[in-house]
């Protein structure tokens, strides 16, 4: 089970990760113009791991 937290120091208590490392989330402002030539925002295996992160903890929807 993973253990996703807002801050580092949320993270470090709950033993998990923070959502931007889990996600790789680069450091910086998220703009329109960077944003589209990252791969690594968003991507559809991302939200799948998200998914199953969910689903693993027993929500249905979130």
């Amino acid at each position: 089970m993973m253990a996703l937290a807002p801050t580092s120091i949320a993270a470090i208590d709950a033993g998990g990760m923070t959502i931007n490392s889990f996600f790789q989330i680069p450091f910086g402002l998220l703009l329109s113009n960077n944003f589209e030539n990252s791969e690594s925002h968003y991507s559809p295996e991302n939200f799948e791991r998200f998914s199953r992160a969910m689903r693993a903890k027993g929500r249905r929807r979130f």
